[in-house]
């Protein structure tokens, strides 16, 4: 049930004195609204940025419904739930969607509102950290200076959690100066009750698809975003209910106009292929067909010349530096590993951001793909400090 509170304004009262006995008419009941706000930003005339801003909760939240009205200079947003924090406030990330981001809600050049079936919601306990990635453009002649707004209807009492689940795959390999595509086939083990559609490409796309069917040799498309446009990435309302058994194709069709091949990577350098969408009746909060190219098998041990972990220099980012667990002793965009692991010694490292080792600021630092992210995620670590099975990129 949603929460509702009675507004008691002045003129109300005013009304009831002059009323005598008689009660006025109670105003109808008010969303109870969360707000996140962001802090001020500054765009200059004919300037563009990307910036994150990160809040931690203070207390438990039940959302079901998202309203942002348009902002001057906001190309689009997303609002997600980051699984590998970052410092509260704002900080630069010149990337669109991170493998460790739950998308929760999207929006573009203008209002949009995503709301939840009834009796659905997403739970958000006390401590998650909320993430709002920013492009801003701005096209007029003078500055731009305002926060960013999303208002999140609260619910109260009981709510049935809402799941991402998603289509897709990393294994993305374009070809200089072709067109081509990449698709995934895989089978849904449960029935998904489908609400809200979010797509992701990065440049060189042109065409996202699902089709679904009983067997591969009967499958109809139930979705298509064609062409599709980098600049207008929005979510989508839409209800559909994919039964469990079901054959599922997700296409995804790029141009590749540049001198060089074209693979997977959170830069928009780089490029995706995921269908993303918010379902009722998922299992787990993460769940879906995703086929995820393995990460190589045979260990690659760390380089005996970068010198013993723990003993390491950090380099001119801030990767390597001591740190403890909690300490908050890392720099903007580096979290601690003991935050991660238990394991000592305690080390800044950069998790995303990050394609090849010259990423990752030099003096030691690698770029490396944890197998257990299934190499989704790459990080930046001190070579003296990296496992084995994270392999340098």
């Amino acid at each position: 049930m949603l929460r509702s509170r009675l507004i008691v304004t002045a003129s109300t009262l005013s009304l009831f004195a002059a009323s005598g006995c008689e009660s006025p008419t109670d105003p109808p009941p008010t969303d109870t609204v969360y707000t996140l706000t962001t802090d001020e930003v500054t765009v200059p005339p004919g300037e563009e940025k990307y910036l994150c801003y990160a809040q931690t909760l203070d207390r438990d939240l039940a959302i079901d419904k998202f309203t942002y009205t348009q902002t001057a200079a906001v190309h689009h947003l997303l609002l997600a739930k980051n699984t590998v924090p970052d410092p509260d406030g704002t900080f630069e990330c010149d990337v669109l969607f991170k493998s460790s981001w739950i998308p929760l809600f999207g929006a573009g050049n203008g209002d949009a509102e995503l709301a939840a079936p009834e009796g659905y919601g997403h739970i958000l306990p006390k401590g998650t950290q909320l993430l709002v990635q920013l492009h801003l453009l701005n096209s007029s002649s003078t500055e731009v200076k305002t926060p960013i707004k999303v208002d999140m209807r609260e619910v109260e009492g009981e709510v049935k959690p809402i799941g991402l689940y998603a289509f897709g795959t990393n294994d993305i390999n374009l070809p200089a100066g072709k067109q081509s595509g990449v698709y995934n086939d895989c089978t849904v083990e449960h029935d998904v009750s489908i609400f809200a559609w979010w797509p992701h490409m990065h440049k060189l796309g042109t065409r996202l698809t699902l089709e679904v069917g009983p067997d591969s040799s009967s499958l109809e498309e139930v979705y298509r975003i064609d062409p599709w446009d980098f600049d207008n990435q929005t979510m989508e309302a839409k209800t559909l209910t994919i039964p469990k058994g079901s054959v599922s194709r997700v296409t995804c069709q790029y141009d590749n106009s540049l001198a060089e091949d074209v693979t997977f990577g959170e830069s928009s350098n780089n490029e995706m292929c995921f269908l993303n969408t918010f379902a009722t009746g998922v299992t787990e909060e993460l769940d879906g067909c995703v086929y995820l190219k393995p990460v190589g098998t045979d260990p690659v041990p760390p380089d005996p010349a970068a010198g013993v972990c723990g003993e390491q220099q950090a380099n001119s980012l801030g990767i390597g530096a001591e740190c403890t667990q909690g300490g908050g002793e890392c720099a903007a965009g580096l979290t601690c590993s003991l935050d991660q692991s238990p394991e000592p010694p305690g080390f800044c490292m950069k998790i995303g951001g990050c394609d090849v080792t010259a990423d990752c600021g030099g003096d030691w630092a690698t770029c490396c793909a944890p197998k257990e992210a299934g190499g989704l995620i790459n990080i930046c670590i001190p070579e003296a400090c990296r496992p084995a099975d994270c392999i340098p990129q």
